[in-house]
């Protein structure tokens, strides 16, 4: 299983999984996604079409929020 990355985020976290762009994964071998707030109206929308029940998580800059309604 390896984590997809929005670019410039997997210098952001730590792990001891393979990281993977979000632009080059049909999402069928990932565990988790970093996104960024710019990436992630799409990365959602493409997990829910799929049925995948993979954890998101937001990577925001100072300054950003991510909207309610996500």
């Amino acid at each position: 299983m390896k984590i997809a990355a929005s670019k410039g985020t997997e210098f952001a976290f730590e792990c001891h999984y393979k990281t993977m762009d979000i632009d080059m994964t049909d999402f069928t071998n990932v565990c988790a996604v970093i996104a960024t707030v710019e990436d992630l109206p799409a990365v959602l929308e493409e997990i829910e079409r799929l049925g995948f029940g993979i954890p998101i998580f937001a990577a925001v800059e100072y300054c950003q929020s991510v909207p309610a309604e996500w």
